[in-house]
């Protein structure tokens, strides 16, 4: 734009000239209403096109976080199923090795009990060794009996004995 020297103008020329400026300045404010007009329409077509998209989006959001938080409240249900199995199992092995240790202990007293069984056993057997011995010296002992003399001899003393026991039992 030229510049002019509005003092020299005529006043015709003055309101000519401001004609002029107020006609750009109308033109260049309804170019930039129409800008915005279509700046606006612009950004409502874009609302309107993103803000579903963005909504649906935050609608899966939502649902994928309450899937999580979902997901979470199992796992720590699992976790505590967890450590009450894994609490359980500490008991249970504790009474194993308890059991296992009264077992050892049983096993370790029954064959204490065996042991002395079999040196009772040989006890028995030195016994019976040494009875044995007694037994066949006394049955060889009573083979070399003779049971006709000794029943003779028998009856004979008896013979000798009756008359004194009567004798006795008068008094």
């Amino acid at each position: 734009m030229k510049q002019v020297d509005y003092s020299a103008l005529s006043e015709k020329e003055l309101l000519a000239e401001l004609l002029k400026s107020q006609n750009r300045s109308s033109r260049n404010s309804r170019i930039a209403a129409i800008a915005g007009v279509v700046i606006a329409l612009v950004f409502c077509v874009a609302a309107a096109i993103v803000i579903p998209q963005a909504s649906q989006a935050l609608s899966k959001v939502d649902d994928l976080v309450a899937q999580a938080d979902t997901l979470m409240t199992q796992a720590d249900t699992v976790l505590a199923q967890t450590d009450a199995a894994m609490a359980q199992a500490e008991e249970a092995m504790g009474e194993v090795e308890t059991a296992m240790k009264d077992a050892e202990t049983a096993l370790s007293q029954a064959q204490e009990s065996l042991d002395k069984i079999d040196d009772m056993v040989e006890d028995v057997n030195f016994v019976v060794e040494q009875n044995e011995r007694n037994l066949t010296e006394a049955m060889r002992k009573l083979n070399g009996i003779d049971f006709d003399t000794l029943n003779s001899s028998i009856k004979a003393l008896y013979d000798v004995l009756a008359p004194i026991q009567n004798f006795f039992n008068r008094f």
